[in-house]
């Protein structure tokens, strides 16, 4: 039957799935720039320790590190609270303000690690190009189980609740 999951709940509409999206790319994106601020931040501290010279003329390693090491805890930062909260409850911040979450299709149970992770893979690998994203995030408008590219490679859903 469609827009209902294995177990009867109602699916999410596409409504609440796109406010928790929203919701969720606000939370990673301040969210990933204060932990990469702050890494970037502790480097940057330690080269002015460590180097006042090289601090001030810019060619302390610690600053290069630092930057690289904060741009990686941004990208990554994402990953882990999406990974993180599906695998958990399969709830993040956005699913749960919009009253929805993330079951896997056979058992509606939140997915595991790693299907959590497939399913974040999967999302990034295509939003590598706009219209791959643009394409994972309408699918649900036409397809029986709302489901999303990335939820058809993870086989999940996300029901009401």
């Amino acid at each position: 039957m469609p827009f209902t999951a294995p177990n009867g709940a109602p699916l999410a509409g596409y409504g609440r799935r796109t406010g928790a999206y929203l919701i969720d790319r606000l939370v990673i994106t301040f969210g990933g720039l204060a932990a990469g601020g702050a890494v970037v931040g502790v480097f940057f501290g330690l080269a002015y320790l460590i180097d006042p010279a090289g601090y001030e003329e810019g060619s302390s390693p610690l600053i290069g590190v630092g930057a690289v090491l904060g741009l990686l805890c941004w990208m990554c930062f994402g990953m882990v609270y999406r990974v993180g909260c599906h695998s958990r409850s399969g709830r993040t911040l956005g699913k749960w303000v919009c009253r929805s979450r993330l079951v896997v299709q056979e058992t509606c149970e939140p997915p595991s690690v790693g299907g959590a992770f497939v399913r974040e893979l999967v999302l990034v690998a295509l939003a590598l190009t706009y219209i791959g994203l643009l394409i994972d995030l309408l699918w649900p408008l036409w397809d029986d189980r709302r489901q999303t590219v990335h939820d058809k490679a993870a086989r999940t859903l996300v029901i009401r609740g």
